[in-house]
């Protein structure tokens, strides 16, 4: 979820589900909806609310207007009483919002009662998550966030499944109220058929945020050309290696992507802004599944949590800085809000120990004298992803470690490869280069022989 504005509306919806033909949209069974409250709104401050009810859940009045806030508040429908969570969702960055029954870990962690509604074998309640960290549980035992003893009992709603017989409704309330639409974006819906323990959806949260930082909102690394030599336009995103690339990778030394026309691998177009006469991008020899980073001098820099910092940025006195600046020992800058967080370090890697090199190639470079072989001038880690820098001062992005498959013998694989028609390496598949490697001096690809 990305929120792109201060929204005016009392509360947009993000996800919603109301059963067909229903006219109330919070109460009775197979109700389920994230929401996010407006700059209008007076719980405006806490990031996510959400609501779940299962196939059993009747309506029993005030005591079934029951919710979870992010801020941990249960039911909560006074503003005096407020707390707000300290995220902000309108930072303009992604952020990733989870909604699950309480799986039997998460009984047994909570000391959840185990109270199952009828039929099922399910504990009652649920869980809200932000950005993989637990912010609110429904559970028997809890009351409502009030001050009014009389008033905090509530519903522990959840549990069974829920019929979602409806349509499902994105950046929109079910019933299609023009003040609960959601300005912003959604991106990597899923839909689980078994509740998910507080572990993995951590797992889930740092998968997601590998991609967040790979490719953030602001093009902190800025994408290449999307389109192929043949003028087409490349199939993004697409899976190599186990992980989705939004933008053109290195394949055998060249620059490639899948068409959109027919799925086929081919050449892709590098960036105008890419010197032909200062830079030969495939005499680095740069590892499968890399890409361009920024064409640009400056390194991007990137927030501890991933956030990207807004570069040049300008303090109160007026002093400006093009990068992070320093303070009581650590490295800071300024992000989407005008908000101050703690930059990411910025480690020094040898430039021949980084992923971005395949070894490999530049040693048959190299044993061919008629072709010429560039180092990298300096190469970096921040925050996992390794970048290198070339002799022109763009960037290069390093693949991840998935890509670096080898077989049992230590043979470096060549990802993708096709075999009888079909594509492999996406999958965990695998196929190596023999050693007699075919170079062509235009383009460098290597050919394997005897497949």
């Amino acid at each position: 979820m990305r929120r792109e504005d201060l929204q005016l509306s009392l509360f947009s919806y993000l996800f919603s589900h109301a059963g067909a033909n229903e006219t109330d949209m919070n109460l009775g069974p197979n109700k389920v909806h994230l929401f996010v409250p407006g700059q209008m709104s007076a719980f405006y401050g806490v990031s996510v609310r959400s609501i779940l009810r299962d196939r059993v859940d009747k309506d029993l009045g005030r005591s079934s207007q029951v919710w979870l806030d992010t801020s941990g508040h249960i039911g909560n429908d006074q503003p005096g009483r407020l707390l707000e969570d300290g995220v902000e969702v309108d930072d303009g960055e992604w952020h990733m919002v989870t909604l699950t029954t309480l799986s039997k870990q998460a009984q047994a962690s909570q000391e959840i009662v185990p109270t199952s509604p009828a039929g099922t074998a399910m504990p009652a309640g649920y869980a809200l998550y932000l950005d993989g960290t637990l912010r609110a549980v429904l559970k028997p035992g809890v009351k409502r966030s009030t001050a009014n003893e009389s008033d905090a009992a509530v519903q522990v709603t959840g549990g069974a499944p829920a019929d979602l017989d409806g349509p499902i409704t994105l950046c929109g309330r079910s019933d299609l109220s023009l003040e609960r639409f959601f300005t912003g974006q959604l991106s990597n819906l899923v839909l689980f058929d078994t509740a998910l323990t507080e572990d993995e959806v951590a797992e889930l949260y740092s998968a997601y945020s590998r991609q967040a930082i790979k490719y953030p909102v602001g093009d902190i690394f800025a994408a290449a050309n999307q389109t192929t030599l043949e003028g087409g336009h490349c199939a993004t995103p697409f899976l190599l290696g186990g992980r989705l690339h939004y933008k053109p990778v290195f394949l055998q030394g060249r620059l490639s992507c899948p068409s959109q026309n027919n799925n086929t691998w081919l050449p892709a177009a590098k960036p105008a802004a890419l010197p032909d006469e200062d830079l030969n991008l495939t005499a680095y020899g740069v590892a499968d599944g890399a890409s361009l980073g920024p064409i640009v001098d400056a390194l991007p820099r990137v927030t501890t949590s991933g956030q990207m910092c807004m570069l040049p940025f300008m303090q109160a006195d007026g002093s400006t800085y093009a990068d992070c600046l320093q303070e009581e020992g650590r490295e800071i800058c300024q992000v989407a809000g005008g908000f101050m967080q703690e930059c990411a370090p910025v480690i020094s890697l040898n430039t021949n120990n980084t992923g971005c090199v395949n070894p490999g190639i530049q040693q048959a470079r190299k044993a061919r004298l008629s072709l010429v072989t560039k180092e990298f001038v300096t190469c970096v880690s921040i925050k996992g992803q390794e970048l290198c820098q070339t002799e022109s001062r763009s960037w290069i992005q390093c693949p991840e470690a998935s890509l670096q498959r080898t077989t049992v013998t230590g043979l470096p694989c060549r990802i993708p490869f096709e075999i009888k028609g079909l594509v492999g390496g996406s999958a965990g598949m695998c196929a190596a280069y023999p050693p007699n490697l075919v170079f062509f001096e235009d383009v460098f690809m290597a050919k394997q022989r005897n497949v």
